[in-house]
């Protein structure tokens, strides 16, 4: 009974320690982000460019870089300062496209945890960002023309006359030729330019990132455009395109 008990005890620490080292193994802690992540990213409502280096990220609220510590696949650990305390969040990253990476992320923790434990707290309702690629190399645009498309302003739809969209030379742009409505407060006509940075499919919808370029566009913000369509409702939902 005694050389049992022994026996167990030895099998009970060899389990302890197997685990800790298969726990170690699948965290690990020579942490850094994709190669090609690195860069320059926009997401609406930042103020500030997020930049992504190999082995730091400097993103929504953080005030300073913060340093990857451990990761397994697509979550990142990351070691942060707010309010003059290190804490450590949870960033749960997938990318959609070179030009499109999407995240969650858990609130900020002041214990050192296990990647486990963090990027557990990140809750199924948590909200899901995008970050488009600045300076993101154009590709084919998905939809050619010429068809029609009424848009929105914030006052109404415009849809009489309506506007129409038409195919460039440079099979990555489109041109967008909008009508003004006469009972459509500041609706007016005008031509802008949209460049296709990304395309990528998610069950029967197709998403397509693109950037619009135009004399009275002045920021990051008014530049950035998400579209989705479907087979069904491809010009209903490519048309309602907001100024």
């Amino acid at each position: 009974m005694i050389v049992l008990n022994s026996i167990l005890g030895v099998l009970y620490v060899f389990i302890i320690c197997w685990n800790n080292a298969e726990g170690k193994k699948r965290d690990k802690k020579d942490c850094h982000f994709p190669l090609d992540w690195t860069g320059s990213w926009f997401q609406s409502g930042v103020r500030e460019t997020i930049v992504i280096r190999r082995t730091t990220i400097r993103i929504k609220s953080m005030v300073e870089d913060g340093n990857c510590t451990h990761y397994n696949r697509d979550k990142f650990v990351v070691k942060q300062r707010q309010e003059n305390k290190e804490c450590y969040t949870c960033l749960a990253i997938t990318s959609k496209h070179p030009n499109v990476l999407q995240y969650k992320m858990s609130e900020c923790v002041e214990r050192k945890s296990s990647l486990k434990h963090i990027c557990g707290r990140i809750t199924g309702d948590a909200p899901l960002y995008s970050m488009f690629r600045v300076g993101g190399e154009p590709v084919p645009s998905p939809f050619s023309g010429p068809f029609e498309f009424s848009y929105d302003n914030g006052y109404g739809e415009c849809r009489d006359p309506s506007s129409h969209v038409d195919t460039c030379t440079d099979n990555t742009k489109l041109k967008l030729t909008y009508q003004a409505c006469a009972d459509i407060p500041l609706s007016e006509h005008k031509n802008v330019q949209l460049e296709c940075l990304a395309t990528w499919q998610e069950g029967s919808s197709n998403f397509m990132v693109g950037r619009f370029t135009h004399k009275n566009i002045m920021s990051d913000e008014e530049s950035y455009r998400c579209f989705v369509s479907n087979a069904i409702y491809f010009v209903l939902n490519l048309g309602w395109i907001k100024n």
